[in-house]
């Protein structure tokens, strides 16, 4: 009987030790990390920004996208608002308003199909046909034009995408996602789609089955550029420099 309890013991310390060297082995998920949804096919990520949500304009600054997320405790940071030169400044490409501040004014491209709309007072996103925006002055508004329009309300809009200026073309992307108006999702493409290919993608993926989801093209090419510290790993560009980023605080 003794032979027998003291094997049981000496079997049961050694399951336990191995038990927590295996633990100790494997890698430690974060406290509070935000799951990402990843499509491999395309090497597709959704990023959701929970309560948070920000457009940062920076036009004088030089920091890589990773600097300037590491400076300011971001967890999540994606290429956003189309930028030119204009008369030795940099402008948005469309309209682009932040808490009443007018720093681009609306345009005529045909890719740019809408304006999104952010209320920082009710976190409320709407998204609006540049033919239908009436500028007013709200200092809880953000609102930035962009484009085109590729899922509206679960469905693939082909009108926007073949009036759109890369239509058919395969690019990197970045995208926002927003679903029943009141969540926002960052997405970034890494291997080289058409927008139609993208939007099939997203409407399968688990994280926007259900719902009332619409996406909006970001940018697309060489400046689409993505950081998150908890996830290095989908890391895109993140040494590339923009004057304007979209932004989810920890």
């Amino acid at each position: 009987m003794k032979i027998k309890l003291i094997t049981f013991i000496t079997m049961f310390v050694a399951v336990q030790f191995c038990g927590i060297m295996f633990s100790q082995n494997q890698p430690q998920k974060q406290k509070n990390q935000t799951n990402i949804y990843y499509d491999a096919d395309i090497e597709m990520t959704i990023s959701p920004c929970g309560n948070s949500f920000d457009v940062d304009f920076l036009p004088n600054e030089e920091m890589t996208i990773k600097e300037y997320a590491i400076k300011n405790n971001l967890k999540f940071v994606i290429t956003g608002v189309q930028t030119t030169e204009r008369n030795g400044k940099t402008v948005a490409c469309g309209w682009y308003s932040d808490k009443g501040i007018v720093f681009g004014n609306m345009s005529r491209n045909r890719t740019l199909t809408h304006i999104v709309q952010f209320n920082t007072a009710t976190r409320e996103f709407k998204l609006i046909p540049k033919k239908l925006f009436k500028a007013v002055k709200n200092f809880n508004l953000v609102e930035f034009q962009t484009g085109p329009l590729i899922i509206d309300n679960n469905k693939i809009v082909n009108e926007h995408i073949m009036n759109s200026g890369n239509y058919g073309g395969q690019y990197t992307r970045s995208m926002l996602a927003i679903k029943d108006n009141s969540k926002a999702y960052l997405i970034v493409v890494r291997t080289p789609v058409s927008l139609t290919e993208a939007a099939e993608h997203i409407l399968n993926s688990d994280l926007l089955k259900k719902g009332s989801v619409s996406v909006l093209n970001l940018d697309s090419g060489k400046q689409v550029s993505y950081y998150s510290g908890e996830h290095p790993e989908y890391n895109f560009n993140e040494d590339n420099t923009s004057t304007t980023l979209i932004t989810v605080k920890k």
